[in-house]
Parts: C-alpha cells; structure tokens; sequence
C-alpha cells in the first residue's frame, strides 16, 4: 500500500539559509530552476537466498522565478517490476528569512495511458506541489522496492537545469558482486569511492556544479549524449555457491531464453493455415515470404507491457485467435506457423535506436526493447523479420534497428550478430520533371519515385487516401518544389509492393518563379526543398541525429522559350566524402536545358567531431542552389 508522509530519509538534505539561497539565484540568474541535489540510494540484500532492492530518490529544487508555478504539477511512475512504498513530497515557502514547509496532502494514481501502448501495467502518481513560486524549494522523496533486480534503473548524472550534487549511492551485502557501465562520462569529473563496512560494499559517485543541457535541434534519444551509468549485479554468493544474474551476456540470454518455455495450446488452425499458405510453394524463401506477408497482413500490432508479458511471447494460438499482437506475440507466431511446415526460425531480440547500447557493455535487459524473428536461408544469409512493419519487406530490416546488435535464440544457445545497414541507394526518392516556361510560371509534369523505407514511410501517410483530391493534397504537402506558390493539379498513383515501389504521375504549376528582365530570363532549376542550409552551431556539444541512409535523385528537363537563347549554365558540382556524395550535372541537348541532382545520405547518427563534413556539405547546397540559367533572345 502506498504512503504519504514524513520519511526517516537516510539522505543528506539542504538546510534552507536565506542568505545561501540568495546567492545562488544571483550566481544562476537567468535560468528558471536550479537543482540543488538530485541523489538516489540502491539498497541490496540477501535474503533467504534471494536479492532484495529498494531504491531511494531524492530530488530538490529551488525556482528561480515566477515560471514556477506552471511546473507544479508532478507525477512518478511504478509498474509491476517498480513499486513505490512511500511518496514524500513537499514545499518550502519563503516567507523574509525563513521558510514554511507545506506538504504534498494528496497524490492520485491512475493507469498510464501511452498513445504507442495498448496493454501496460505501468501506473502514474500525481500530485500538485503547493505554493510553488519564485525562492520556493520542492523536495520529493520516493521509496522503490525493485522486485527483479535484473531492473535496476539508470542513473543521470545531468538535468535540464544546472545541477549542485549529483549522487549515487549503491550499498550492498557483502556478498553482492556489482558491475557498473559508464556512458558519456568522459568530459564530466565523477568523483567515486568505495567502502567496506560491516559486511557492505558502498559505491559514491558524484558530480558537483555540472551545467545544464543545451537545446539543440534534431538531437538523438537522450541515452546517446547525457552522462549516466547504468549499475548491475554480476552475481551473488549464498553458502559459497555463486548465483549468476547479470555478469555476461550469457547470463542475459539464459535468463531471456527461460521465459520461451511456456506451454501453450496448439491450435489445428493455425498449423491449417501454414499448410494452405505454402501448399503450393516450392522454394522454402518463397514459403517464408508467404507466412511472414500473412502474419503482417492478418494480425494487428499493439504494444504489450504488462508485468513479465513485456519479456514473454504470447502463445502463437491466443495471437492467432485474437488476430492482434505486440512484437514478441507477432515474432512467435511466425516461429510456430513456420515449424509447423517444416522451416527452422529464431526469436530474437534486439534494441531499436533509442537505445546506443551493446550486449557486452550493458549485459541487462536495458540494452533492447524489441523482438523480431530471424531466418537463416539456404544460402546462409540472416533475414530479420518484423511483421508489426506492414509493409516491410522480406529482404530488409526495419529501419530502427539497422546496425545494432540482435540475440539471436539457438535453443541451447546463442548468437549476436549486428544487423546490416541498407545502403542508402536502395532507399530512393526519384523525381523526374518535365518543364516549360509560360509567362513567369512553371508548367510542369513529374514522375516520382519511393523505394526502400521511403516507400514504406509513402504507404503509411497514404494508408487511408483513396480519391484523386487526396492524393493531390498529399503531393502538395509533401513535395513542394521551387516556392509556396507550388500546385499539384492532378496525380496518378502506382503500386510495386513486390519491389516496394510507390510512384507517382503529377502534373503542376508554379507560379512567380521565373524573372523576365532586360530581355532576359532566369530560372533556377533546383526546385527541391532541403530545409536543412545553416552550418551546425559551433557550441554544439551532442550528437545530430540525421535521417537513415537515403538517396535523392533529380531530372530535370526544361524546353528553352520560343526566341531565346542559352546565355549561362551554372558550373557541375561534384561533392564527396566519407558520409555523402552531392553531385549536380547541367547540359543542353536538343533545344532543352536538362538538370540531374543526387545526393546520398551515409549517416544515422552524426558525432560532434564529423560536423566539419556535415557543414561542408551544406555550405556546398546553400552555394548551387542559388545557381541560376539564364536565357536571352
């Protein structure tokens, strides 16, 4: 049952001098908060043979000014693995040179409502810090108990606010073997100690006066920059036999690999199926092609986060039945149908890119979040399946996962391999236009082409477009070319699911675009939008986080009006190195001025010391899209 109320706290806390407080809103003026300590307790024991967590957290903040009453509202979550025992929660009000501390009196908990999630046992705890203004201090104290330490939480050593203390605190029986993973900890000074007293081990580590985040565009998940360490417990020791739990990812995987065995029911009609869809297949790709299509077609993805259901596959028969699933759900049923003809596939779990993490620097279960199926062909090539990407297809990974580390389930044992990286050719965006010249507008025609994941990303933003009106309202929000006054006037679309292919046919006009002056006229022949022209800040700190590996290629073909002349072509471009290639091509042929523009993007993930290319390339686009031709008569 949870508590509200006073705490015997176990931690330091600030005593609250009006003269101290004002000489750090002096010395942190300009920001809206300043943390004054942020520090957590892990507590491990050993009892009757088994590990018992709990967990403390303090946090307190002095408001800087009167923002604050617009942060009051507050909430802390628990689940089935994280319980909170007690909230203590209050405000310190200022009141001249003393301050008067007004409790939290209510906190009201409801189940968490997550628009990617269906099913979760993950529950919020609100409540309102009262009186919150400017010079007020709140303080919140949590009490955790962990009932599976394998669940152990991060630790941050920064905030979105500066930060006095930053403190970790790990106290252990003795007999407890702990493992801590560092993660963007190079450039911040940790002091660590360790302790042994009466039978306990205690860790320290903090950080003092650190800075707060700075805001920066198209940042990757916070996991990929922020300083924080993730603690674990490699094994412990009970009568001098050694009890494994986190030291390999051996352990990790033994541990995944028991929740598989489960009994479940078979079912005649899922087997039926199987047999159905692949009667009349000879080759076994082509047969795995035909269970994995009916598995994305026929069953509905939902995400499924209640209790050990987060980490066990549901029976491939409740799947079946109910015709919905999460990844695990949907990855297992593809495993069964596939046994039940006779074809050998894996369960495999795998983080996606909100997590930067390896198996062997983080051996616990916050290294992934994902579950797909993996099949090894007769060729020996790995597919990576994930039937919860409707149309994903057979011969690519989804897209967040390209790169990172899978473990892949043999029974006995295990396998991590890293998932391939689709060259960035195979994700195309191909636009071929047709132009001529009437008045000061454009006339156009255009052919456009998505494969690879821009295809899939087309699928699902036109899942649900099914007239001529909306499919010219989708062109007109997503390709606009050469300014605002860019029209679609009519589109025909194209299907190639089997070479995950969308195009199409448009026809267009843009109006005030082109300059008739002096009589001349000029035209600037790079119609396509790239939003991204300003050089990286210099005091930028955090990794960009860039689109996946995609190629754009451009044709332009325009017709020279009746009674003039070429008069100037801009200069080619050729712009290459290790992360792009950026090529523009001018040439005049058969009374037309024709156009062809590529680039190719090689990066996910752009690390501070690769933004001299990064600004070189876009210093290179800003430069020959101002690049015009120029006719005269």
């Amino acid at each position: 049952m949870l508590s509200i109320g006073s705490l015997c706290v176990g931690l330091s806390l600030w005593a609250q001098d009006a003269a101290e407080m004002d000489r750090l809103k002096a010395q942190y003026k300009g920001n809206f908060a300043l943390n004054l300590q942020d520090e957590s307790r892990l507590t491990i024991d050993i009892v009757k043979g088994k590990l018992v967590v709990n967990a403390r957290q303090i946090s307190q903040v002095l408001y800087l000014n009167n923002k604050a009453q617009g942060f009051s509202q507050h909430s802390v979550q628990s689940s089935h693995f994280v319980e909170i025992k007690k909230i203590n929660a209050y405000t310190q009000v200022r009141e001249k040179d003393q301050y008067k501390k007004i409790k939290v009196d209510e906190v009201k908990t409801e189940t968490q409502i997550d628009s990617e999630i269906f099913l979760d046992d993950v529950v919020t705890h609100k409540f309102t810090f009262p009186q919150l203004r400017e010079d007020a201090i709140s303080t919140l104290i949590v009490d955790y108990h962990y009932k599976e330490a394998r669940f152990i939480s991060s630790f941050f050593f920064q905030d979105f606010h500066p930060l006095l203390s930053s403190k970790m605190i790990i106290d252990v029986d003795e007999n407890v073997e702990m493992g801590f993973s560092r993660f963007n900890t190079e450039n911040i000074k940790i002091d660590s100690t360790f302790e042994n007293i009466k039978k306990r081990k205690i860790y320290t580590f903090e950080v003092k006066n650190i800075d707060k985040f700075k805001d920066f565009n198209m940042e990757p998940p916070i996991r990929y920059y922020a300083p924080h360490i993730i603690p674990f417990v490699k094994y412990y020791t009970v009568d001098s036999k050694k009890i494994q739990v986190l030291e390999s990812p051996n352990d990790l995987y033994q541990w995944y690999h028991q929740h598989l065995n489960q009994t479940c029911a078979e079912n005649s009609t899922l087997k039926e199926t199987a047999l159905k869809l692949t009667q009349n297949l000879s080759s076994e790709a082509d047969k795995v092609k035909a269970i994995y299509q009916w598995v994305q077609s026929n069953i509905h993805y939902i995400a499924i986060e209640i209790g050990i259901g987060g980490f066990v596959p549901i029976c491939a028969s409740e799947v079946f039945n109910s015709k919905y699933g999460d990844c695990k759900g949907m990855s297992n049923i593809m495993h069964e149908m596939l046994k039940s003809v006779g074809i050998a596939s894996h369960l495999t779990w795998v983080g996606t890119n909100e997590l930067p993490y390896r198996y062997q620097d983080v051996p616990t279960p916050t290294v992934d979040n994902h579950m797909i199926l993996t099949y090894i062909d007769t060729a020996d090539i790995y597919h990576y399946l994930d039937a919860t990407n409707t149309y994903l297809s057979y011969d690519r990974p989804s897209s967040f996962i390209q790169g990172k580390e899978a473990m892949i389930d043999f029974g006995d044992k295990f396998e991590i391999r890293e998932i391939p990286i689709v060259p960035a050719e195979q994700n195309l965006i191909c636009d071929t236009i047709r132009l001529q010249i009437k008045n000061d507008q454009l006339i156009g025609t255009g052919n456009i082409w998505f494969i690879g994941y821009p295809y899939e990303d087309v699928r699902y933003t036109t899942a649900n477009i099914f007239s001529d009106e909306q499919r010219v309202e989708f062109l007109n929000h997503h390709i606009e070319r050469g300014n605002n006054k860019f029209i679609v006037e009519s589109v025909k679309a194209y299907l190639y699911p089997e070479q995950s292919k969308v195009a199409f046919d448009y026809k267009f006009n843009i109006g005030s675009y082109v300059q008739n002056l002096d009589h001349a006229i000029y035209v600037n022949l790079n119609l396509f939008t790239i939003t991204i022209t300003q050089k990286i800040e210099k005091e930028r700190n955090v990794p960009l986080l860039m689109v996946i590996h995609n190629s754009y290629s451009y044709h332009v073909e325009l017709e020279v009006p009746e009674g003039f002349v070429l008069d100037y072509l801009p200069p080619n471009v050729d712009f290459k190195n290790d992360l792009y290639d950026f090529t523009i091509v001018y040439s005049s042929k058969n009374n037309k001025i024709i156009y062809d523009m590529h680039i190719a993007y090689r990066a996910r993930l752009l690390e501070p010391e690769q933004f001299p290319l990064e600004n070189a390339l876009r210093e290179a686009i800003v430069k020959n899209f101002k690049e015009v031709v120029s006719f005269k008569n």
